[in-house]
């Protein structure tokens, strides 16, 4: 049984130390093994169990054929050979009852030797063979075994390591040991209480053998020993030619003419041997640390640590996660009951990983820390489940007020598949959250696995090598490398996830009726007649055949593979059927029935129900309540609704939450000749989401485009991340359903009145590069142009037309669209007039002329791509009895082969459908200009170079929320702070607000007499909005008397005593700030005209955190008070660099405190110098679920 906590046996080993010898010196030192090779072959018999490491047995090999015992370093160790060896044998039970532990240790950069070993008896106090009482007399218990004295019970250091290191004073060595000092010392290890020795506490301890070895003599060259029976030296003859020793004596040594002399030899290999250079001027490691033989037992130096939250405050709760191989696992907190589970993983996995996680190959070592981890309050520790099973545990131990070291074990058969780094991301997270800053890991240099897993993980690590550990910090904050490489880790994960749903091998199919009636008979019917080259199989409770197919009870009768299932059976019957997929060994499903979470609070539960059997059970979901499914890759061609529409294969990749507009969207694409490639119906969005197709379609090099028809957002910051990835790679086109003013909540500040649905669909869309439309034609027509023409250059464009009129009225279009319809250069509007038919319309737009013959078109269009005075060509067309405009498309189709670089875009007007592949044909100049327009400004979007936000410091993250805390626990039922309070929160993110409080007349009237007049007096109360229509705003006051006056009418006015805020009067263009917390896209910054044009003008923007101040930049110039921060009429320009900046601290105030549920700074006055902040509102409400964006997980089952 483990140990328990006052049990952990107490076997000391020591550092080694660097000494002054050269490299060729230190590589002749055979400092690992020695002790073994001299105890003899009997004891290796007698315990087996020292022989199961390989290194063992091949050092006992080497040690063999180099003919041990003999003058020298054996033969067999050759210069720049080294035994790197870092293991340890621990507490190994013997036959009598007794715990034998061996500590071997060497390292190529330490001349040390460490061989440590003690024994435990029944109470877990480790126990030398040789301790004596306070008489000298060796104490024996009942059975004849030798017990410990009160010393080293006072000392501390248990065993015989304590006793006979007590012993030294009668050898006259312990000049430089203080173990009074030690016993007192705090510094204690937390795992078994050793002592820190620290660099003051010891400089050298040596070995003896024999009675009557001295000291210095024991250590040398060549056979020796003191006894009459020629006793040989612990240590190897010839091993040390370094500076003396000191000694300190340890025991009898083995006999070497004893062979019966089990005992003895047993007892060796029980003594803690410590040997260290007493070298004054040697070079020292930081620490002379004791090690504990058990659980990754390091000395620290003890240190004050309280959580900065509780247990109950921490919001981690399990989340189900992908590994790297796509396999799905549950990441969650350690649970009382979770012993049994741990000790197992534990006990399974091989030696090599019990030493790499403890420093040790003890089995001992890993159930003694599972029992202080189960009996710990401070440490988060949290376990990666698969398949039901504890597969992988990861730990973070406090070690200081902002540190916590982190250790990590997986199970030898999990390796590779991620779960360290979904640990490691998830305890980061923990922490964070706890407010630790700094988590800290010490790993073997051989643990190239772990040293890799940090490495990838994008953490700024901070690196220090201590003898043959790597010593690693690393920051807990979130910084833009480590959320990329975590996204990137994400996307691969989701690729592997999802493809038995995007390429499938073989597809099951329930719900059909026996006349193939219905619509699973539709759905079969699809995949029939769409030519799907994998297996179908059919599964219905009775009948053998479905619509002419052989069906089956159950999908594992058919003997066929199957990995992806279409269910189509009434809502309560899809557990049983998703069950009897799970067994036959599908992976992926698509739940076509209705009766889910759209029907109310039953059908919720049942989806819930749903999506927990399928995590169970490691099936990736699409729906409920759903179309189907298309997968157009010519390999596989598989067509599983039942929209009826087969759609040609392409590069489009599309995801629609209705079924209904998916079905329009493939009506519309396909009548314009766009192909798709991917067809989604993601129903309710019970698990996969428009998120994770945008991962897994990220690195699909046949996916050319994506276009999403959304409802919601699940995890809008999640989508803004991958949205943006993916845009920087190949276009984006979305649509948002429910985007109506109705969707706008009420509020008290101008933020929250102003903030609706629609305006964080725009904020998160122009920030990550999403192609927005209004529509499910506007979303056609962007994706016909984008597939059928490349991106263009900019925004110049050029319009020909036949009809002057729709010339006219194209360019109209195009400057509402922001597109420049540039005047054309004198020369190449002289070279347009040799081509046009009777018309001087060559400056731009361009009139060709009623009767231009398609080939005249087509040269104009030629000549002015040619020019490069354009980026793109409209061509809107009338048919006319003069004109054949089916030629015209063929030839400028043909124009659009020799200048691909150049977007070419036909309308037709009043010819029925023209549908061609190889130009880009719209069906109104509005749709065609509309689409230009959008890929330009998503041109321009991607020529951005884009700069990660800064982030906070840490120190600061955690004493504002402490603050914000500590003021939700004493604040108003509102949530609205006082003025003083929000001065307080602000001031954390260097935003001040202007002036000084005061409360009453005479203080006010002194504030005011401090600033300098004239001044403006305002009422410094949150819970009164609108301060103006009130009378409670004063301003111009020139001297303490109408101070003093304002303050008093404002207290009639309000009938009590009152606090106001008294400023300098500023001058600038006011403008208007705030956060508003959305329930769905989470912290947004409000940037608008101030103050009473924020209601009254409506000229306002929003923007998603964390952004740069050049996306503050890019709203501004966007706003309709622009001009007059840019300098109106010669006035000097305002600081719009410092207004950028302010915004971006609010934003990260929004983002790192989420108590902060609104804020309103109007006005803020935007000087030509500087910014004023004349008015500030803070509400704070408890803080969200924060899980809704964090470590990766999968969505909320």
């Amino acid at each position: 049984m483990p140990a328990h906590d006052d049990q952990v046996p107490r076997a000391v080993a020591a550092r080694e130390c660097l000494v002054d010898e050269t490299v060729a010196e230190q590589q002749r030192h055979l400092d690992v093994g020695i002790l073994l090779a001299e105890a003899g072959d009997g004891l290796r018999e007698e315990h087996p169990q020292l022989l199961e490491l390989g290194f063992v047995q091949d050092l006992t090999r080497r040690l063999a054929e180099a003919g041990r015992g003999g003058d020298g370093v054996p033969e067999a160790v050759h210069d720049g050979e080294r035994l790197a060896v870092e293991r340890r044998l621990v507490e190994r039970e013997l036959d009598d009852g007794q715990r034998l532990g061996a500590a071997v240790r060497a390292h190529d950069d330490a001349a040390g030797l460490l061989v440590g070993a003690g024994t435990a008896d029944d109470d877990g106090a480790a126990r030398g063979p040789h301790d004596r009482g306070a008489d000298g007399a060796q104490e024996q218990g009942p059975d004849g075994a030798p017990t410990s004295g009160p010393d080293h019970q006072e000392v501390g250091l248990g065993g015989e390591v304590s006793q006979h290191l007590a012993r030294v004073a009668d050898d006259d060595v312990s000049a430089d040991l203080d173990l009074r000092r030690l016993a007192s010392s705090e510094h204690r290890c937390r795992f078994c209480d050793v002592p820190d020795l620290g660099d003051d506490a010891v400089s050298a301890v040596g070995v003896g053998a024999g009675d009557d070895a001295g000291p210095p003599d024991f250590v040398r060259a060549g056979r020796g020993g003191g006894g009459d029976h020629g006793q040989r030296p612990l240590l190897a003859p010839g091993l040390v030619r370094r500076p003396p020793h000191r000694a300190v004596r340890m025991g009898r040594a083995v006999d070497a003419d004893d062979d019966a002399s089990g005992r003895d030899r047993e007892a060796v290999l029980r003594h803690v041997l410590i040997v260290l250079p007493a070298v004054p001027d040697a070079p020292r490691p930081e620490s002379l640390a004791a090690r504990d033989l058990g659980p990754s037992c390091r000395v620290r130096r003890s240190a004050e640590h309280r959580s900065v939250t509780t247990e109950s405050e921490i919001g981690l709760p399990s989340a189900d996660v992908l590994m790297s191989d796509g396999g799905l696992a549950v990441v969650r907190r350690v649970r009382p009951e979770d012993g049994p589970d741990l000790y197992e993983l534990h006990d399974r996995v091989s030696d090599d990983s019990v030493w790499l996680r403890f420093f040790s190959v003890s089995r001992q070592a890993g159930r003694q820390y599972v029992d202080k981890l189960l009996g710990s309050q401070d440490t988060i520790a949290l376990v990666a489940e698969v398949d039901g099973r504890v597969a992988a545990l990861a730990t973070a131990e406090p070690v200081g007020p902002e540190v916590c070291e982190v250790a990590f074990l997986v199970a030898d058969d999990q390796r590779g598949r991620g779960l360290g780094t979904l640990l490691l991301e998830h305890l980061a997270a923990d922490a964070r959250d706890r407010g630790f800053a700094v988590l800290e890991a010490r790993v073997l240099r051989d643990n190239h696995r772990m040293l890799q897993v940090f490495a990838d993980a994008g953490f700024e690590l901070a690196r220090r090598f201590d003898g043959g550990e790597e010593v690693l910090r690393m920051p807990t904050a979130v910084t833009p490398v480590i959320q990329a490489a975590a996204d990137e880790r994400e996307f691969a994960s989701e690729r592997r996830s999802l493809e038995p749903l995007l390429a499938p091998q073989g597809v099951v199919v329930y719900g059909s009726r026996r006349d193939g009636s219905g619509i699973g008979g539709a759905v079969i019917s699809a995949i029939t007649s769409g030519g799907f080259t994998g297996s179908l199989v059919v599964v219905h409770p009775a009948s053998p055949v479905v619509a002419g197919l052989p069906a089956h009870t159950r999908a594992g009768d058919a003997g066929v593979a199957v990995d992806l299932a279409v269910i189509a059976v009434p809502a309560e019957g899809v557990l049983a059927a998703l069950e009897d997929a799970a067994a036959a060994g599908v992976r992926a499903a698509v739940i076509i029935s209705s009766g889910f979470q759209e029907m109310g609070r039953r059908g919720a539960d049942l989806q819930h129900e749903l999506v927990l059997m399928a995590r169970r059970r490691g099936i990736r979901l699409v729906g409920p309540n759903g179309l189907g499914l298309i997968c157009n890759d010519p390999d596989i061609r598989l067509h599983a609704t039942f929209g009826g529409l087969v759609p040609a294969s392409g590069g489009v990749a599309m995801a629609s939450q209705s079924g209904g507009v998916g079905i329009a969207l493939m009506d519309l694409l396909s009548k314009a000749g766009v192909g798709l490639r991917y067809f989604v119906s993601l129903g309710n969005k019970a698990d996969v989401s428009g998120n994770d197709l945008l991962a897994a379609w990220y690195d699909d090099e046949r996916v050319t485009c994506a276009a999403l028809y959304l409802e919601s957002f699940g995890n809008a910051r999640k989508f803004a991340r991958f949205a943006r990835r993916f845009s920087e790679r190949k276009p984006l086109v979305a649509v948002v359903g429910g985007r109506s003013v109705g969707g706008r909540r009420a509020g008290s500040s101008h933020t929250a009145a102003a903030a609706s649905p629609a305006a964080g669909v725009r904020a998160l869309f122009a920030q990550a590069g999403v192609i927005s439309c209004k529509d499910a034609e506007e979303l056609a027509d962007t994706t016909v142009l984008l597939t059928r023409a490349a991106l263009p250059a900019g925004n110049r464009v050029a319009i020909i037309s036949n009809a002057g009129g729709m010339g006219v009225l194209a360019a109209d279009i195009a400057s509402d669209e922001q597109l420049e319809v540039v005047e054309l250069s004198p020369g190449l509007q002289q070279h347009v007039g040799r081509l046009v038919n009777q018309t001087t319309g060559t400056a731009n737009p361009i009139d060709a002329g009623a009767g231009a013959e398609a080939d005249q078109v087509a040269d104009i269009a030629d000549v002015v791509m040619r020019s490069g005075e354009v980026d793109a060509v409209v061509a809107v067309l009338v048919a006319t009895g003069t004109n054949d405009l089916d030629a015209t498309a063929e030839a400028l189709a043909a124009v659009q082969q020799r200048h691909p670089l150049w977007p070419l875009l036909v309308v037709p007007l009043g010819a029925g459908e023209i549908e061609r592949s190889d130009v880009a044909v719209f069906r109104s100049s509005a749709g065609a200009i509309g689409a230009l327009g959008r890929v330009a400004r998503y041109t321009a979007w991607r020529r951005i170079q884009r700069q990660d936000p800064e982030l906070t410091d840490p120190a600061i993250v955690r004493r504002t929320r402490a603050a914000a805390r500590r003021l939700l626990e004493s604040g108003t039922d509102t949530g609205w702070t006082s003025a003083a309070s929000a001065r307080q929160l602000l001031a954390a993110y260097d935003i001040d607000l202007t002036g000084r409080l005061a409360a009453g007349p005479r203080a006010a009237a002194t504030a005011a007499d401090d600033l300098g007049f004239p001044v403006a007096v305002k009422l410094a109360d949150a819970d009164v909005v609108h301060k103006t229509d009130l009378g409670l705003v004063r301003t111009g006051l020139r001297t303490p008397d109408e101070v003093e006056a304002a303050v008093d009418d404002f207290e009639c006015r309000l009938a009590h005593e009152c606090t106001v805020l008294v400023q300098p009067m500023v001058s600038g263009v006011e403008l208007a700030f705030g956060v508003v917390r959305d329930p769905s896209f989470g912290p947004m910054v409000m940037i608008a005209a101030g103050g009473v044009a924020v209601d009254a003008l409506d000229d306002r923007a929003f923007l998603l955190p964390p952004f740069h101040e050049s996306d503050v930049l890019r709203v501004l110039r966007a706003l309709r008070v622009w001009p007059l921060l840019d300098g109106f009429r010669g006035a000097p320009p305002a600081a719009t660099a410092e207004a950028a900046e302010l915004a971006v601290r609010l934003g990260r105030l929004a983002l790192d405190v989420p108590e902060v549920t609104e804020v309103d700074l109007n006005p803020v006055m935007v000087g030509p110098e500087r910014c004023f902040v004349v008015d500030a509102k803070v509400r704070l409400r408890p803080a969200p679920d924060a899980a809704t964006d964090g470590p990766r997980q999968l969505r909320r089952a």
